[in-house]
Order: C-alpha cells, then structure tokens, then sequence
C-alpha cells in the first residue's frame, strides 16, 4: 500500500470515530438526557408484596405532586395517597396491601400530566 492510500485510509477511520463517538453522545442525551426525561418514570414493571407492602419508587423530572390510588382485583379504589410538592429526583412511598385476598392487583402512578399502572400479586 502506498502512502497516499494509507493515510487516506486512515481519514476515513478517523472520521468514523468521530461520528460513531458525536453519536454515542447523541443517544446518550436523547435517552438520558433532558429531552426523555420529560415524565416521572417508575423504576420496576413489576412489584411484589413484601410483608404484606409494596415499596414504589420513581423519578420525577420537576417538582410535582404525585397520586397512588391502590385497587383491589375487582378494580375497586381502596386507598389514595397524596404527597405534594415533591422536589425533583428519587422518592419512595410504601404500601400497605395486609389483608387483601389473593389475586392479581394494582396501583396507579399519577402526576400532573401522566397516569401510569402496575400490577402485583397476593398470594
């Protein structure tokens, strides 16, 4: 190979690297970053009850209030937690499913512009 081929060769390898490093950062920040994180996001799909408790935990991307209304397997609302004001991050809320007969559950996960759903089994 002559040395006009092997240093074109490598302009085209350094390019590549630049793209392939401007995207690697690209879809960090699309999936990570500001843009994605536009919703609070639960950190399971699927939770399981603990001593007769469910631990929720999710992320907000703003200072918000945040619902929990907790169903039977009928669908029927038991419970409602409301927890105002919560500041941007991480957060954690307990809760208490003694008692409810064996079958399939859920709570919803409610912010000022989404509701999300889970589901949980009692056995």
């Amino acid at each position: 190979m002559d040395m006009e081929a092997l240093v074109n060769t490598l302009k085209v390898a350094l390019v590549l690297l630049i793209v392939f490093v401007l995207w690697k950062r690209l879809k960090v920040f699309l999936f990570n970053g500001t843009i994605n994180n536009a919703y609070a996001k639960l950190t399971k799909d699927h939770y399981e009850v603990q001593d007769g408790k469910i631990h929720v935990e999710f992320w907000l991307p703003a200072e918000t209030n945040v619902v929990i209304e907790l169903k039977n397997n009928y669908n029927k609302q038991i419970t409602t937690s409301e927890i105002n004001a919560l500041p941007k991050g991480e957060h954690a809320h307990t809760l208490d499913v003694k008692g409810f007969p064996s079958g399939k559950h859920s709570f919803t996960f409610k912010t000022s512009n989404q509701n999300t759903e889970r589901f949980f089994d009692v056995v």
